[in-house]
């Protein structure tokens, strides 16, 4: 009968090895010795099969060959281990990559008080698409009382505007700085409603300015700053016939009902 041999017998040999020589059968053990049964095992062994060839029931015979085949079945998270071609981990997975964050010079909608949650600067504020006019309310406190408004400004498309320090804004849409803010290209040379900058937005020169109303009249204005409502106005005309403008490096045109025309 087989008595086990302890495998300091065969020293210079490697366990595996040493393992099928001490066997005189076919028997499973694993990689790291026999299995123990008294309790789970703190790390997870890999079965190994030791099947030898032309071997006598007295011992291994020297032209016999040891294969040693890897049960992964028997450990399926292992299985990366095993093998040329190993599939990846868990944590060697990409993550799908996340959207990419806004323009820091992008403000979107909301209430930002000036010289703290917004720079003072002036802003090209952009309508949202749609068929009614953007709103911008400007207001001295966030009280929400009826004194504390500076200004409540109706636009349409685009606005340009100043704002101080200690000043609340509330704006619909999207607010960008002027000096970073792409020049307007005007289709078919014709400037809609909203509020331009000469010299950013169209060349100073004499434009041609009509309603854009049928029947009904047309508005514009020509400033010496971006204040709103509050600002140095050069001029405010209601039109029902085009009318011929000159507009000069750096003013602000507003048109309301109104195009454009070089």
């Amino acid at each position: 009968m087989f008595k086990p041999q302890k495998l300091s017998a065969f020293p210079g040999i490697p366990r595996p090895i040493a393992i099928s020589l001490a066997v005189s059968g076919l028997l499973v053990l694993t990689g790291c010795g026999a299995a123990q049964n008294s309790g789970p095992q703190s790390t997870p062994s890999t079965a190994v099969s030791g099947k030898r060839s032309d071997e006598s029931s007295d011992g291994p015979s020297t032209g016999g060959s040891t294969e040693m085949t890897a049960d992964a079945s028997s450990h399926p998270e292992e299985q990366s281990t095993l093998g040329s071609s190993s599939k990846p981990s868990r944590s060697s997975k990409t993550s799908k990559p996340s959207e990419p964050p806004e323009s820091s010079n992008i403000w979107p909608a909301g209430t930002y008080l000036t010289g703290t949650d917004l720079p003072v600067d002036t802003y090209l504020i952009e309508q949202d698409t749609g068929m009614f006019p953007g709103k911008v309310l400007l207001t001295s406190d966030d009280s929400g009382s009826l004194a504390s408004v500076l200004d409540d400004i109706g636009f349409y498309n685009r606005l340009y505007l100043t704002v101080r320090e200690g000043e609340y804004v509330q704006f619909e849409g999207t607010a960008c700085p002027a000096d970073a803010a792409p020049p307007y290209i005007a289709d078919d040379d014709t400037y809609p409603s909203g509020m331009y900058l000469v010299g950013k937005d169209l060349e100073p020169g004499v434009y041609e300015i009509s309603s854009s109303r049928t029947g009904t009249a047309g508005s514009y204005s020509v400033s010496a700053d971006a204040r709103g409502n509050m600002s140095s106005f050069y001029q405010r005309t209601t039109i029902s016939e085009p009318v011929m403008q000159v507009l000069e490096d750096g003013q602000y045109i507003t048109l309301n009902g109104a195009v454009i025309h070089p």
